[in-house]
């Protein structure tokens, strides 16, 4: 997240400490938890809490001009004029209701409204609006007023008197490449080439519609993208999209855009071709922390432990969650099916994220299926399962490797879902690294045994 995009958060919390604490040690704080993926509202009460503030306060409506709202503000206070506003009817949770959108705007930007309520808004009023809160449609922000709002006439004649004409209804956009796309960035510029597209049916608000999914890629990386409108898109094309926006979708970035945005066709070499843009790219795992998550990456690292809950484990046949004890946490007492996994902490030198194999990559590595395991088990009893640990750790531990896989990241931090893993010739340098982490957790091991 920019600088710029931190400031109404680090307000929002200085509020609450009481200017106790410097916007140096809160900026450090704020970029912490979303380095972990932490979402800006949770961030702020974990910070909150943490250095001594009041939560409560974070609650408290906060003024704003219209220009310096964002789709993490709650409680907005803003003075504004009525551009326009219209009824409609919506069904929500199986019931029609009337609801009232529009645009507000203030000397900064025009934003579109809802109104949940009939405030008995007018075109040209200028209004007070306590306790609005904000959300995000399709990469823009739109003011929401609900049942904690209060709207309340405001005289002010330049807002009364205002020209709208030369007022901006969105913030200029910013430039970016792939590896740069983070969760939540809206109104951006991306170029890249389709790697592949095609047309999915989807249902929206109960009604079926046709979009279209697939890869963008630069030379930077990839990222999956949804299109809500028919472009005419095709595979191996560069295009350029002015507007877009990113949400992520189970831990991963993705890249969203439709009629509203601007797109063009760029020559073919602009970018390198297709099957150079497909090749693997070995990304360092720093860099995908800072990305909260991207698809089809590549990193090489040495697995400094496997986890607990790696081997030989039973699923749920229900939901297939791992059973504790022989018991689902949704489905009570069960029996159980026979699954291979390894959850492994791999480190590159830059960062240290958790992997995942599944049956048939860790077989890959083991020389055992799921059936050899299961069958040694019922044979030697549940001792061997220790066994299958040892060996797994005897395989894997220190050993330099490159993985293959989607990241996502959640609040306990980034994972990746492996699809591939290879054995990997490294350098000295990484060699003796590892060799010295190794030492180190000897040397730990004779302290805590002398003790």
């Amino acid at each position: 997240m920019k600088d710029e995009e931190l400031a109404p958060h680090i307000e929002d919390i200085k509020r609450a400490l009481g200017d106790k604490v410097s916007t140096e040690k809160i900026e450090e704080e704020l970029k912490k938890y979303f380095e972990y993926g932490v979402t800006p509202a949770e961030a702020k009460k974990g910070i909150v809490k943490k250095l001594g503030g009041d939560i409560n306060a974070l609650f408290k409506s906060t003024p704003r001009k219209i220009a310096e709202i964002s789709s993490s503000d709650k409680n907005v206070d803003i003075k504004a004029k009525v551009l326009s506003i219209n009824k409609k009817t919506v069904n929500v949770q199986g019931n029609d209701k009337e609801i009232y959108y529009g645009l507000l705007a203030d000397d900064t930007m025009v934003r579109p409204f809802t109104a949940w309520n009939d405030f008995e808004l007018s075109k040209n009023d200028v209004v007070h609006i306590h306790s609005a809160y904000i959300k995000d449609w399709r990469g823009e922000v739109q003011i929401n007023l609900g049942n904690n709002s209060t709207v309340e006439p405001f005289d002010d004649p330049e807002l009364k008197a205002l020209d709208t004409s030369n007022i901006p209804s969105s913030l200029p956009g910013s430039e970016y490449e792939i590896d740069s796309l983070r969760d939540a960035l809206s109104n951006i510029t991306v170029t890249g080439r389709i790697l592949s597209v095609e047309p999915r049916t989807v249902t929206v608000l109960g009604e079926e519609k046709e979009i279209y999914t697939g890869i963008l890629a630069d030379h930077s990386g990839k990222i999956a993208f949804t299109a809500w409108s028919d472009f005419g898109l095709k595979e191996g094309e560069v295009i350029k999209i002015n507007g877009a926006y990113i949400r992520s979708w189970r831990g991963v970035p993705k890249l969203n855009f439709d009629e509203r945005m601007e797109l063009s066709r760029l020559p073919e070499d602009s970018l390198p071709e297709m099957e150079k843009l497909s090749l693997e790219q070995v990304i360092r795992i720093d860099k995908l922390q800072e990305r909260g998550g991207a698809m089809d990456v590549t990193i090489e690292g040495i697995i400094l432990d496997i986890k607990e809950g790696s081997g030989l484990i039973l699923r749920c046949p229900e939901c297939k969650r791992v059973l504790r004890n022989n018991e689902c946490m949704v489905h009570g007492i069960q029996s159980g099916t026979p699954d291979l996994r390894v959850k492994a902490v791999v480190d590159d030198g830059s960062g240290a994220l958790m992997v995942v194999l599944n049956s048939e990559l860790t077989t890959k590595v083991f020389g055992k299926d799921v059936e050899d395991c299961a069958r040694e088990t019922e044979d030697k009893g549940p001792e061997y399962l220790k066994t299958i640990m040892d060996d797994l750790n005897n395989i894997l531990l220190f050993q330099p490797l490159r993985f293959s896989g989607t990241v996502t990241t959640d609040d306990y931090g980034a994972m990746m879902i492996c699809s591939d893993i290879d054995q990997l010739v490294v350098s000295e340098e990484v060699q003796m690294r590892a060799k010295d982490i190794l030492e180190s957790l000897d040397q730990n091991t004779w302290h805590e045994e002398e003790i």
